[in-house]
């Protein structure tokens, strides 16, 4: 949960600074939290529900956020659902309903590169712990990631490859990378073949 409120508590400071002044002044800040509420990574996306309700829920025992007289904060769930065009349909209905001041999401970097279009065409910040490196690199003004990037994990997987195989007394020539074709693991793989 230590992780979560970080996160949040994040994500409320980049808020105050993209955020225009009248939302800053409000008696709740509402944070949209675009997840796989359906379809195959559902059990994900609710788990990562959870924690952030968790987070919001401490935040606001605590005294909501002080810096705003204490406010508290509201999550504003949405669906993400099982595709980048459901994610992206979900973004829109939800940042476009007004008065959100920020958002997080969207579990798979696939989801997340198209939601935060949305986001950024909007003037919402957007944190995310989504891996895809192109996440951040379209240079978008209101994007945030929070987690280590495909290409520093693949780096970093590689090496382990070749310290576990020399502790071993093995030379590590070849590994043999499987997984799927969403935004991070391409990103992961492309890094890999380097």
């Amino acid at each position: 949960m230590g992780r979560g409120v970080l996160a949040l508590l994040a994500l409320i400071v980049f808020a105050s600074f993209y955020s225009p002044a009248p939302a800053l002044a409000a008696d709740e800040v509402k944070i949209a939290i675009i997840v796989p509420l359906s379809g195959r990574w559902a059990r994900q996306g609710e788990l990562y529900k959870a924690g952030s309700e968790m987070a919001v829920d401490e935040i606001n025992e605590q005294g909501g956020i002080k810096a705003l007289g204490g406010a508290k904060l509201v999550l504003v769930p949405a669906d993400a659902g099982d595709s980048v065009q459901k994610a992206t349909s979900a973004a829109q209905r939800v940042l476009n309903r007004g008065k959100i001041t920020a958002a997080q999401g969207s579990w798979l970097s696939s989801f997340t590169l198209g939601a935060t279009e949305v986001s950024e065409r909007l003037g919402i910040p957007w944190l995310t712990l989504s891996w895809s490196d192109k996440i951040t690199e379209r240079g978008f003004k209101y994007v945030f990631q929070s987690s280590s990037v495909s290409s520093q994990l693949a780096e970093q997987g590689v090496a382990q490859a070749v310290a576990l195989g020399g502790e071993v007394g093995k030379t590590i020539q070849r590994v043999a990378l499987v997984g799927d074709n969403t935004a991070a693991i391409v990103s992961y793989f492309n890094s890999s073949c380097l």
